[in-house]
């Protein structure tokens, strides 16, 4: 249960961006409106996610999804590729940013 509470936090992470959308807006009156519809759609599909991939696999999957894989080249060389690109996109944003 623990493990999956990081995956919320970070789904909902974004809300730093909330007052740049609300200025963004050309009714920004309808902001609750607008997070009312969102969560309301997002956190049963969350649930129904959770639910059906607990009732398929159980106990039996790894909190990080890498893990479930076979270990092979090809999945060593995906997780080689991945943390390049998370790497890139970090140092690519901060640096954009401090521009």
């Amino acid at each position: 249960v623990f493990l999956g509470l990081s995956a919320f936090a970070y789904a909902f992470g974004g809300h730093g961006f909330y007052p740049e959308e609300i200025r963004e807006m050309s009714t920004p009156s309808a902001w609750p409106s607008v997070m009312n519809w969102t969560y309301g759609v997002a956190i049963p599909l969350y649930w129904a996610c959770g639910i059906v991939g607990y009732y398929a696999y159980g106990d039996f999957s790894w909190s990080n999804i890498n893990l479930n894989f076979p270990r092979n080249a090809a999945n060593t060389a995906s997780i080689g590729v991945q943390v390049v690109q998370e790497v890139y996109f970090i140092l690519v944003g901060n640096l954009a940013r401090s521009s």
